[in-house]
């Protein structure tokens, strides 16, 4: 177990990689200076004596290598620069806001549990009945559905039902625990789906979180935020696929005598 774990890191640390490489390389090609914006923030406007103080103090009249390699050394501790429009800390900015995002997403995905659980079980019990065709348009709850319907269609249902085991006592006791690994992974991808959602609701509410901080540093080109950002958001999604990995060893007991027997 834990050697598929630390694989997990691994692959989970080279994505991130990928991902500040291409988030700092966009940022990089775009013809808009930093500098210039950080001394139109200071009131300085265009001198460009104090463009070229700004360049030399935050390395920016370096290569790109070499501004990348400070980049996320500084990323590693923490340290995504200066946010222009706020005139702080990026991680300050990101971290004052988070938890209103996280209490958003983390709503959102209670309420979407408890609405297509049962839902997409009552779908699946009452396949092709009127309320199956109106259910299953629904697109989470479809898909639920789907794989309680594929579980209901399995061998061991006929041995269930020659038990004389009951209609739902074989659902909620034998489909629904078989059904939980693509369940688990598909509510993983969801959960990154409602972060990324939080950033309209956000914008529409005027809720005071990342997202809506996000959408401000693209209008305002406050590209050390957009940075900050998008790594923030990679982490967390990165998190919790690694929570839905770790999930599978305890969900299928199948997998982790399999990963013990590895092990050995």
């Amino acid at each position: 177990m834990k050697r598929e774990i630390i694989k997990r890191l691994i692959s989970l640390v080279i994505i991130l990689f990928g991902l500040s490489l291409m988030t700092f390389g966009l940022t990089y090609i775009l013809p808009s200076n930093p500098a210039e914006q950080l001394a139109e923030s200071m009131g300085a406007g265009h001198d460009r004596e104090v463009i070229a103080k700004i360049e030399e103090k935050y390395g920016l009249d370096k290569s790109f290598g070499e501004q990348y390699v400070n980049w996320l050394k500084g990323a590693l501790h923490g340290d995504f620069g200066m946010s222009v429009k706020y005139a702080q800390p990026v991680s300050q900015v990101l971290g004052r806001k988070l938890p209103n995002t996280v209490k958003l997403a983390v709503a959102s995905f209670i309420l979407m549990i408890l609405i297509s659980f049962p839902l997409g079980i009552l779908s699946a019990v009452y396949k092709d009945k009127k309320a199956d065709y109106i259910i299953r348009f629904m697109s989470f709850i479809g898909r639920i559905r789907a794989v309680m319907v594929e579980q209901m269609n399995e061998e061991y249902i006929n041995g269930c039902q020659a038990r004389g085991i009951g209609r739902f006592r074989t659902i909620f006791f034998h489909v629904l625990p078989n059904s939980l690994l693509t369940v688990v992974t598909m509510l993983g991808m969801s959960f990154g789906g409602l972060l990324g959602g939080t950033m309209i609701v956000e914008t529409v509410f005027s809720w005071n979180g990342i997202g809506s901080a996000a959408v401000a540093a693209i209008s305002g080109r406050d590209y050390q935020l957009i940075q900050g950002y998008v790594m923030w958001m990679g982490c967390i999604y990165v998190l919790v696929n690694l929570l839905v990995d770790i999930s599978y060893q305890w969900l299928d007991p199948r997998i982790r005598r399999g990963a013990l027997q590895h092990e050995e």
